[in-house]
């Protein structure tokens, strides 16, 4: 949408580095408002420009970017970080192997599908902020406004729809990108969607230690991971022996109280027994295998 020439010749030069600041906007907003252009429009019409220019600063800045990750004779290697020489086909020192920059890894294609998820609530949150549907009144006895249920609707929406892209996103066969798949996916297990990273780096680790048991390149990640699991495995059961040596004192507490102050049968004083302190043992017990694994 074009205006007039001096509103165009004010949005120009408020928008000539790329930046709207503050009082700019404030100048192009009271501009527009004395020659009764709706300001709504005018702020779309200014966010729309804004999009335009970072889009062709993007576009400039890929086009003059090097294609290539070497650096004169040699390039640098993205897992142990040396220096290998530019015509070698796997690092020296860890075994990388590298692939052209072309093209996209699996952990950029999944971060680029999430994005694209983000970016479509964004824009339908703002869609329903601007269509004026929903009333912000808060009525009484409820704790959100309606604008505000629907806002909270649609992120909630939108979080199952990244939750389901990274249980469905399939894992790559090939070895450097599974390897930088596994390490991305590390990185994010304890985030927001942390239980469905969770699950996709163990399908992921499942997958690895099929097609690639004995890789030197997988050796260490595959080593970490066993012992985070056999950490937690130990702290599970640490929680569990404390809760129930615990649970085990108070039972023979009352055990003991109530078989010398309360007139009971033998019969009943050892179902007693066996309910307080044999029953909680056989708990603990029954989570340990017979390789000394524990299993919850």
């Amino acid at each position: 949408m074009l205006y007039d020439e001096k509103i165009e010749a004010l949005i120009s030069a408020a928008l000539a580095d790329g930046v709207l600041t503050e009082k700019e906007k404030q100048i192009l907003f009271k501009k527009a408002q004395a020659q009764g252009i709706d300001l709504d429009e005018f702020e779309m019409v200014l966010d729309a420009r804004l999009v335009e220019i970072e889009k062709a600063e993007k576009e400039k800045a890929a086009a003059a970017a090097p294609k290539s990750t070497k650096y004169g004779d040699v390039r640098k290697c993205p897992v142990c970080g040396a220096m290998v020489p530019a015509l070698a086909t796997s690092c020296p020192e860890c075994g990388y192997e590298f692939s052209g920059v072309e093209a996209s890894s699996s952990s950029q294609k999944l971060a680029q599908q999430i994005d694209e998820i983000l970016q479509e609530v964004a824009a339908q949150k703002k869609e329903l902020q601007m269509s004026g549907k929903f009333s912000d009144k808060v009525e009484k006895g409820e704790t959100w406004s309606p604008i505000e249920k629907v806002l909270r609707q649609t992120e909630k929406d939108g979080d199952k729809r990244i939750e389901e892209t990274i249980k469905n996103f399939s894992i790559p066969n090939a070895k450097t990108d599974l390897f930088e798949f596994i390490t991305s996916l590390q990185a994010k297990v304890k985030g927001k969607y942390g239980d469905a990273y969770t699950q996709k780096l163990n399908e992921a680790f499942i997958k690895a230690k099929a097609l690639f048991p004995n890789d030197s390149l997988f050796a260490s990640i595959f080593t970490t991971h066993e012992t985070k699991k056999k950490n937690r495995a130990r702290k599970k059961l640490r929680n569990k022996l404390i809760l129930n040596v615990i649970g085990i004192l108070l039972s023979a507490l009352v055990v003991y109280l109530e078989w010398h102050f309360i007139e009971w049968h033998w019969g009943w004083k050892l179902l007693l027994v066996v309910n307080t302190a044999i029953l909680p043992y056989a708990i603990v017990t029954s989570h340990i295998g017979p390789d000394g694994e524990v299993y919850f």
